[in-house]
């Protein structure tokens, strides 16, 4: 989105194990979370290979994004207000 504060030097292939049986990862940069099991440490703070990035991944996943937030808004909308109770 903004070329100039991007530096693909600092890019990195950063492949960490996941738990087996895991149907949510979290990733973490902070080594302690990692110890106790909240999380896979990861030092780059990717996972994956971010040398493969480019602006145009970026837009196409940045405006899917925005697309599935505007679809859960407009549901939001749609949608009877949950039953607070009786009307005080």
């Amino acid at each position: 989105m903004d070329p100039a504060s991007v530096d693909m030097r600092k890019a990195v292939k950063d492949y960490q194990p996941l738990p087996a049986g895991s149907p949510r990862v979290r990733f973490t940069r902070d080594p302690q979370i990692a110890a106790r099991g909240e999380g896979i440490y990861s030092p780059t703070g990717s996972w994956g290979d971010p040398t493969l990035a480019t602006r145009e991944k970026g837009r196409i996943a940045t405006e899917a994004t925005i697309a599935a937030i505007l679809k859960q808004i407009e549901s939001l909308r749609q949608a009877a207000p949950p039953n607070t109770g009786p009307a005080k």
